[in-house]
């Protein structure tokens, strides 16, 4: 079976050599073409509210990608992950604190966007 794939990718504020630029609405980010872990590192991906109904998606991660997040989140604190489905980019998220658990939470504007990010990860491609 093919999957969709999925891609989290390093960014920052600052050009420097080696990266590629991205307009992320009004500012511009620069990130590494490499991504720093793929569909691979995951174990689920599930769409979730907070308590105060706010819809994300939780992505949990293998052990071996748990380690990648962890490593990734504490390094790389003030850098922004770029998660990409398809490669259409689903969340810009800024590392401001260690991801221990081996889950990434991204919030999203509407529980149908968690939804279709949970189903696009999840379902094989017809």
């Amino acid at each position: 079976m093919q999957y969709l794939p999925v891609d989290f990718y390093l960014a920052q504020d600052k050009q420097a050599k080696g990266l590629s630029r991205l307009q992320a609405g009004k500012s511009v980010l620069w990130f590494s073409p490499q991504a720093v872990m793929t569909r691979a590192d995951l174990e689920s991906v599930q769409p979730r509210r907070t308590a105060k109904g706010q819809p994300f998606v939780r992505f949990t991660f293998t052990q071996p990608g748990a380690k990648k997040l962890d490593e990734i989140t504490t390094r790389y604190k003030g850098k922004v992950l770029i998660t990409t489905v398809g490669r259409n980019i689903v969340s810009l998220l800024r590392l401001d604190a260690s991801a221990k658990q081996g889950v990434l939470d991204i919030l999203v504007k509407t529980d149908q966007d968690a939804v279709n990010i949970a189903n696009a990860v999840s379902r094989p491609l017809s």
